[in-house]
């Protein structure tokens, strides 16, 4: 008995694009449930924690005097921070996924050898001053150290701008260089 395949095969550019055209047919179909859990589900939270709950908290002491809303707003900015520290971290970890063959034992090595000293040395539990000076430039060389430092400028304000700008750059250029090589190298194991 024979047995013959009813499927053909296609090449890898138009597999890959089947997969894309898969991906995307779903989406135009759930697109609004997508929608409200990723985008419209936390805003109503804000606004009803900033406006709902924040109308029953009077100025005073406890706020600083200013109103509720204006209390809670550098949350927001803290929250933009997040997203653009976490891009940074994402960006070089998905720059090393696309370099690993194996079933990924690095990524144990990772955790253990840079992910924790740098959340240690970051400055998110004590100042880095208090750090050897010979210590410091792991802390400069961290995300999540510049994460820190931007949360804190717009939460306690003070900062000068220069250095926030330094802190903003140095974070979109591990963005983009971890997306740069993320690409590469992704596109080296899927498509060449």
């Amino acid at each position: 008995m024979t047995v013959s395949s009813t499927g053909r095969v296609v090449g890898r550019f138009h597999g890959a694009w089947l997969r894309v055209e898969g991906h995307w047919t779903w989406y135009r179909r759930h697109w609004l449930s997508t929608l409200y859990s990723t985008g419209l589900q936390p805003v109503l939270f804000l606004a009803a924690m900033g406006l709902g709950f924040g109308a029953q908290v009077k100025a005073g002491p406890a706020t600083g005097g200013v109103s509720y809303l204006v209390y809670v707003a550098p949350a927001l900015l803290v929250v933009l921070v997040g997203v653009l520290t976490g891009l940074a971290c994402g960006s070089l970890m998905t720059a090393l996924a696309s370099r690993t063959f194996d079933e990924g034992q690095r990524f144990g090595l990772l955790f253990r050898f840079v992910v924790i000293p740098m959340t240690l040395f970051s400055g998110t539990f004590f100042p880095i001053d208090q750090l050897p000076l010979y210590l410091r430039w792991l802390a400069w060389i961290s995300p999540l150290w510049h994460g820190t430092e931007l949360s804190r400028a717009s939460v306690l304000g003070g900062y000068p701008a220069l250095a926030l700008l330094g802190h903003v750059a140095y974070l979109v250029v591990l963005i983009l260089a971890g997306w740069a090589i993320a690409h590469r190298g992704f596109y080296r194991r899927l498509v060449a």
